[in-house]
């Protein structure tokens, strides 16, 4: 399948998009921290919190679009406590119509790229439904392991779901 979509850096112009896409991703998959209302917060506060990652340069967030509409969002964010300053998390979403295509593996290396470039940061960790065994095997094809789990993680419509916590130690060579 031909490449359609390009990957950028959020702008805080998209914030009334990353906000409609919430709504439409939310409603596509019990696999993320929000649902079909999306994450309730205005414009503004969006703006705001894509303009505070555009001005740290260790925290990044991307999107990937075909012919202008969002249809993946990924987000690095590095810890900031001096202790704990070469841990980094990250967080990603691809729309239902474009999982398959390339397009999570193609964050996912903006993501590792970004982590690299980074020399404090060392450890990269994050959370994944137990049950969403696609996102699992990109994971673990960028190196991350399954460390633990979070129990009753989320509870949607009365079903709780477990969430494993995976982590990539990049001093190993991945």
């Amino acid at each position: 399948m031909k490449q359609s979509y390009m990957i950028r850096e959020a702008r805080e112009s998209d914030a009334a998009a990353f906000l409609a896409y919430t709504k439409i991703v939310g409603s596509e998959s019990d696999y993320l921290s929000f649902g079909k209302d999306g994450i309730p917060i205005t414009v503004q506060e969006e703006a705001d919190f894509i303009r505070n990652y555009q001005n740290d340069s260790h925290n990044a967030m991307w999107c990937a679009l075909d012919h202008n509409e969002i249809i993946a969002v990924c987000s690095f964010d590095a810890v900031k406590n001096k202790r704990m300053a070469h841990r980094a998390s990250i967080g990603m979403s691809v729309r239902k119509a474009y999982w398959h295509q390339g397009i999570a593996t193609a964050m996912m290396q903006k993501l590792m790229e970004h982590a690299k470039a980074l020399p404090d940061v060392s450890i990269i960790t994050l959370e994944v439904i137990c049950e969403n065994n696609h996102a699992i095997h990109l994971y673990e094809r960028f190196g991350f392991q399954i460390c633990g789990c979070l129990h009753q993680f989320f509870r949607i419509d009365g079903k709780d779901y477990d969430a494993y916590i995976m982590e990539c130690d990049l001093r190993k060579g991945n």
